[in-house]
């Protein structure tokens, strides 16, 4: 890297990168939620927000749309990429020299490294090629730095993200994208690896704003410089909203909660039922509860021992007592068949008792009284 190389796609030494490579990478399922953002000219005008720092983009884009707005928006063009069609081995196939991506007006130029892939020396060769011209044209360099192949177990635990930043150091990048090691923790980890290169977080799959929000914040608190997003911004109805709100987690450094108006960390969103005292709510919790852990039926005509023992330590329910159990007991009064609800862990066997599916177990039960 080269210290202040990427200044023209930075902002007070933070980046937010609006990608839209999706429709090679993902293909159009990735503009269903939005079938405007299929229309790369709404991105660009997206891309004009004060929160937006550059967007990437392939260069047939680039080519077609990036002259109308290159007065208002840094531009980083993608020097390689790959479809969804392929089904082999992670690679990414070069489409784009760095000189040509200079001619463009580029500001930036991207390129995807699979560390880990069975092409990962062709990759880090092509990527030394890409670099190197890219000096010569002043041009920043951002890695999509993502650890993948069949050699490896998992492409997010902190150790494999530590590595994708320091493999992007190592060669020459002045960026690294990775994806978000799971903690800010794990974050500081990769970003000390980095050195003094920038490092920003991958947006990932759309998900709630305030969750995404956190998870910004998460990462900046780690140390990211920022983060390079797509989904997170373009699928949703109002993407100026979230813009705004990024902006203040990613530059002004305010929380997830003070970004999203209307909004407390008093009150956080993701509640469960029974950290609140209502009554109502804990009776329809226990109702919810019995109905997802009982999955497997007992043929016996009776309740087993073990069966009618309590169900979920959180509840301390048990199957044979209670108003719920007694009205089942009577919607069954006149079936064929006796079900004795479970958990999915009852490993138990022998001859007496044999664990079968609630419709095989109606089959072939069989015909009793109570």
């Amino acid at each position: 890297m080269i210290p202040q190389a990427d200044s023209a796609i930075t902002r007070d030494g933070k980046a937010l990168i609006l990608a839209y490579d999706h429709g090679l990478e993902h293909g159009p399922v990735d503009f269903e939620p939005v079938p405007d953002t299929a229309d790369p000219q709404a991105i660009f005008e997206l891309a004009g927000h004060d929160a937006v720092t550059a967007v990437a983009v392939q260069k047939g884009i680039a080519e077609a749309y990036y002259p109308s707005y290159q007065d208002d928006v840094g531009l980083i063009v993608k020097l390689n990429g790959t479809s969804n069609l392929w089904m082999g081995e992670p690679d990414s196939a070069v489409n784009c020299s760095a000189e040509y991506a200079a001619e463009l007006g580029a500001d930036g130029v991207g390129f995807t490294l699979y560390g880990g892939s069975n092409y990962e020396v062709e990759m880090a060769e092509e990527f030394a090629s890409a670099q190197e011209a890219a000096r010569e044209e002043d041009m920043a360099v951002v890695m999509w730095s993502y650890p993948r192949g069949q050699g490896l177990r998992s492409d997010k635990s902190s150790e494999v993200i530590s590595y994708a930043t320091r493999l992007s150091l190592e060669l020459g990048a002045d960026i690294a994208k990775v994806k978000y090691p799971g903690s800010p923790e794990a974050m500081a980890d990769a970003a000390r690896m980095a050195g003094n290169m920038k490092v920003v977080m991958s947006g990932g799959s759309k998900t709630d704003d305030l969750e995404f929000l956190r998870t910004v914040e998460s990462a900046i608190d780690g140390g990211a410089s920022g983060l390079a997003v797509g989904r997170n911004v373009f699928q949703r109805e109002d993407p100026v909203a979230i813009l705004d709100a990024l902006e203040k987690v990613v530059f002004e450094e305010v929380s997830a909660e003070e970004a999203v108006p209307g909004t407390s960390s008093a009150e956080p969103l993701d509640w469960f039922p029974w950290s609140h005292p209502d009554p109502g709510l804990l009776a329809l919790t226990q109702m919810l509860s019995r109905a997802l852990m009982r999955t497997t039926v007992c043929r016996r005509s009776r309740p087993c021992s073990t069966h009618s023992r309590r169900l979920h330590p959180r509840f301390g329910l048990d199957s044979q007592d209670g108003a719920w159990a007694r009205e089942q007991r009577m919607r069954l009064a006149n079936t064929r068949w006796r079900p004795t609800f479970t958990p999915t862990n009852c490993w138990k066997t022998g001859s007496e008792r044999s664990m079968v599916s609630p419709s095989t177990a109606a089959k072939n039960a069989p015909t009793h009284s109570r």
